[in-house]
């Protein structure tokens, strides 16, 4: 995997590229290996990405973010720092979710 950083608005953060999807994911975030991470998604630092969930191309997953099992993130769709997504949720493209937000297990 190529080493790289990237910067969510607070410095640059060691990161790298995720083997299912190629985005990139900082070092300190978790994602499960039957996570897809889309063309330029980006998971920040101390985010957790569950089992089969897939996050579209250009997403930005904000640092501390939960995204449960089996949810689905749009392409270029933003999600805040600390935003709890339950598990089998879809949120659509281009949607834009605040820091902290909760939303439902199953939503859609």
């Amino acid at each position: 995997m190529q080493a790289k950083t990237y910067d969510f608005g607070s410095g640059p953060v060691p990161a790298h590229q995720h083997p299912n999807g190629r985005g990139w994911v900082a070092d300190s975030a978790r994602v499960e290996p039957s996570a897809y991470v889309g063309d330029n998604a980006k998971i920040g630092s101390d985010a957790k990405i569950g089992s089969d969930a897939k996050i579209g191309s250009g997403a930005k997953i904000g640092s501390g973010a939960w995204i449960g099992s089996g949810t689905v993130i749009g392409s270029d769709a933003w999600i805040g720092s600390g935003a709890w997504i339950g598990s089998g949720a879809w949120i659509g493209s281009d949607a834009k979710i605040g820091s902290d937000a909760k939303i439902g297990s199953g939503a859609k």
